[in-house]
């Protein structure tokens, strides 16, 4: 037989570096004729780039994402003679990483785990090696760590999916201790910190976190942390053999000064305050680093994250094209006449008959906790098993269409064609570890966090359409319905997703019931022409636009990074200033600013300035009520400025693009408050409520325990200072303990506010008090008077909801509804707030 290859040409003719060129000369699988015409693009940008370090590519899930990162890499190891490194979120995708390359005959090889050295042909400039993210982070990482061993070179490293991959970076540096696996040693960490706690007026929150009553965060307070770290460091080095941290300790050992200790009922996370990167130089000295990511709107993250560039960041390649944007028709049942009451049972029955069609379904849920509303409609799905699942809804031989419900996996699940046909998505996104979910309570409603929310959202709806022909039904339930409706929040997303989210809300609200919302499914499902045509027309129209560089993210993310280099590295004089110069600049941004100054705080507190930090802490926890203030400090939240109340709810109102969101919204805030719940549910409830009044609405307790449960402000110079007793009995009068902490309360207003004409509300199920009580100026509002106040809200509201007028003829409308249903100040008291009644004294459940 012939051999080809002596007769194919050599010569010294260099290998190509064009990448279009490199694809011309590659054998073409069957149905592939050319790149198209969005991969043309990018190829042709980054060619004529290729000098730059750091590059983002953004192409649209589906738009051939993998195909340009191996041309990519392909030309730059021709380039540079040396191997390059391709890198996956997890083996799956690996795999699906090189078949792909199997597909174009493109030379890549698999990296291998254990004691195996890298591939043979990848060090000797040969081939691409294909790799998880997790290969190359972790502390006995083959490619070399930082001072102990000479690092692998590298021509590029491609990060495929960069977007998905933050959280398993930072996993890599973290030290993560379970409750379940390692009982003793997560009691014996948190042992250490309880005095801390108390010295901050937390021990009884601590305590319950650490006993598993609480689901929140605690973050150890950095000076306690400073005092405590060498002990932990030798304890946790006495446990490393065979524990679930082994990996990750050794990147930490020498920065646990730069590190956050968060503490949650399941486990202990000792996690840097941002990854420490350049401890791996194969990463860090890369020649050219390509991150590739999905069209998000915001990639601060890749700052934050990889140490990225931000030119790179600021102007990344991505085409003008809708190539690889799936069709998904997006529902809210909340929206509908179905409402917020029964949105649930209408979701499980949909899943239920749309899996008896043959197609697939999957639920997403922020977490376990929230997975209990799905119990008895579909299987849990939980970490190992998630591979599975994915697989059995990918085999459409299996039969098996679910529902799987999955908690808090919104990215690294592909679900093509009929394995995804219903996803839904309940409720907004958790953060998918420790130090996510403290940073989104320390900066919820920031504009930092609506940006990675957004991004958690946009990458949730991905799971089900997977590239340009395929399409899915969406439906967003909860407080997800509330969030996607508010103006703010949408622009944050991407073109298509906005365009797509804007049709699916207004299908919705011409959705008339049940049967018709089913029908409505049916028509994406059964590919009807009409929807299949208007949605590709609305699209066309109106989504070809790639999303604006969010520069305050950028330059947010900057700012923290150049912090870290100069903390970690123990220069604290130069992290202090960066911070502190930082926080002055983000001033528009209240909670941010807090952030950026307790990180100030910190580094005055470890270059032994401790006064300076002290008065930082206090500053930060002022700005950022999440944030603690140091021993000795008390810090109470000053009351909200007020405006008028009626520009007031004008202004929420027109805060929604989506109106009937508004109204679904209010609904959802609203029923806490007609049944019996959590005391913290409720208070929250009636903070909403004084929102949806007009009025200036605050929770100065904050969780502490010291402070009034709400307080309203009026425009009219009023402040009503609210004690919530919803858990009373229904006959149980007010007695002396349940006054006590109201009357300090209102004392505390009044020193503080003298100016202020203060209100004591009691809020209970009935008007009675026992005799003897100093209840002058004190009223009650009974769960009769507060079913009034919230039914005349939702008139109001849907009034106001259901005009076109803009802000200013709302303001006009709203003060005349106010006027009519007795919800001004006045009127408010004379129409819903009454004196108490005297009861004798008498033996009750609720006690004396």
């Amino acid at each position: 037989m012939v051999d080809l290859k002596k007769v194919r040409r050599r010569g010294d003719k260099p290998a190509p570096t064009d990448p279009r060129r490199i694809f011309d000369r590659l054998p073409k699988p069957e149905g592939v004729n050319d790149l198209w015409e969005s991969q043309g693009e990018v190829l042709r940008t980054w060619h004529e780039r290729r000098e730059q370090r750091d590059v983002v590519i953004k192409l649209n899930t589906g738009g051939g994402k993998t195909l340009v990162g191996f041309l990519v890499a392909q030309s730059l190891m021709n380039e540079h003679r040396i191997g390059a490194l391709y890198l996956c979120a997890n083996t799956q995708l690996v795999d699906q990483t090189l078949a792909k390359a199997r597909e174009f005959q493109l030379p890549a090889v698999e990296y291998e785990t254990g004691s195996r050295p890298l591939p043979v042909d990848f060090s000797n400039g040969e081939a691409i090696l294909v790799a998880t993210y997790r290969a190359l982070f972790h502390g006995y990482s083959k490619f070399g760590i930082r001072g102990q061993a000479v690092p692998v070179r590298t021509s590029v490293i491609v990060c495929d999916d960069s977007h998905t991959a933050f959280a398993d970076i930072r996993n890599a540096f973290s030290v993560v201790v379970s409750k379940k696996r390692h009982s003793d040693l997560y009691l014996d960490i948190t042992a250490r910190f309880r005095d801390a706690a108390e010295a901050v007026n937390r021990l009884g929150t601590y305590d319950r976190r650490v006993g598993g009553q609480d689901l929140g965060v605690f973050e150890v307070p950095y000076w306690a942390w400073k005092e405590q770290a060498a002990g932990v460091r030798e304890l946790l080095e006495r446990h490393v053999r065979g524990s679930e941290y082994e990996y990750q300790l050794p990147l930490l050992l020498d920065a646990f000064h730069a590190a956050h200790v968060l503490i949650r009922s399941t486990e202990v996370a000792i996690t840097p305050i941002l990854p420490l990167v350049d401890l791996l130089p194969t990463f860090t000295e890369a020649p050219h680093r390509v991150f590739m990511s999905a069209t998000i709107a915001d990639d601060s993250s890749l700052i934050r994250t990889f140490d990225a560039d931000e030119d790179a960041v600021r102007s990344p390649i991505a085409p003008a094209s809708l190539a690889g944007v799936g069709e998904r028709m997006i529902l809210a049942p909340a929206l509908t006449p179905v409402g917020v009451k029964d949105e649930l049972t209408v979701a499980r029955a949909l899943c239920e008959r749309v899996a008896a069609r043959g197609l697939g379904v999957v639920v997403l849920v922020p977490s376990e906790v929230r997975a209990k509303r799905w119990e008895g409609a579909g299987t849990l799905v939980m970490k190992d098993e998630v591979a599975k699942a994915v697989e059995a809804l990918n085999d459409r031989s299996s039969g098996d269409n679910g529902p799987y419900i999955f908690a808090n996996r919104y990215d690294g699940i592909d679900l093509a064609n009929d394995a995804c046909r219903l996803l839904v998505l309940d409720g907004l996104p958790q953060g998918a570890n420790a130090y996510d979910e403290y940073r989104a309570t320390a900066l919820r409603g920031s504009s930092q966090i609506e940006l990675s929310l957004a991004q958690r959202v946009e990458q949730g709806m991905g799971r089900g359409t997977r590239g340009a022909g395929d399409y899915c039904v969406v439906l967003l339930l909860a407080n997800l319905v509330d969030w996607v409706s508010r103006r703010g929040n949408a622009a944050l997303m991407t073109a298509a997703t906005r365009v797509q989210l804007e049709l699916g809300l207004d299908v919705s609200k011409v959705v008339e019931n049940v049967e018709d919302l089913d029908a409505t499914v049916g028509r994406c499902l059964d590919r009807e022409p009409d929807w299949v045509g208007t949605h590709a027309e609305e699209l066309a129209d109106r989504a070809v636009e790639s999303p604006p560089p969010d520069e305050s993210a950028i330059s947010a993310a900057t700012v923290e990074r150049r912090y870290v280099a100069q903390y970690a590295a123990g220069d604290y004089e130069k992290a202090f200033q960066i911070a502190r110069e930082a926080a002055a600049a983000h001033s528009d941004d209240r909670l941010f600013r807090g952030w950026l100054l307790q990180l100030a705080a910190r580094a005055a507190y470890f270059r032994g300035h401790t006064s300076e930090s002290v008065d930082l802490q206090t500053e930060a926890a002022k700005a950022n009520p999440n944030f603690l203030a140091p021993p000795g400090r008390s810090v109470t939240e000053s009351l909200a400025p007020v405006g008028g109340q009626a520009r007031n709810l004008a202004v929420l109102v027109d805060s929604y693009a989506q109106r009937a969101g508004f109204l679904a919204s209010l609904d959802r805030a609203t029923l806490p408050l007609t049944g019996k719940v959590p005391a913290g549910i409720f208070e929250e409830a009636i903070g909403l409520l004084g929102t949806h009044l007009g009025f200036s609405s605050d929770r100065l307790d904050r969780g502490s325990g010291t402070g009034p449960d709400n307080v309203w402000r009026t425009d009219d110079g009023r402040v009503f200072v609210i004690s919530c007793k919803n858990e009373k009995s229904a006959d149980s009068p007010l007695f002396k303990k349940d006054l006590q902490q109201l009357l300090i309360d209102a004392e505390w207003i009044k020193e503080q506010y003298p100016e202020l004409r203060r209100v004591p509300v009691v809020i209970q199920p009935t008007a009675e008090a026992v005799t003897g009580l100093p209840l002058k100026d004190i009223r009650v509002l009974t769960f009769e008077g507060l079913g009034r106040i919230v039914a005349a809200v939702l008139t109001i509201s849907g009034e106001l909801a259901a005009s076109s007028l803009t802000v200013d003829g709302l303001e006009g409308l709203a003060a005349k509804l106010l006027l009519k249903h007795s919800l001004t100040p006045a009127g408010f008291i004379e129409a819903y707030l009454q004196p108490f009644t005297a009861k004798q004294k008498t033996a009750s459940k609720d006690g004396a």
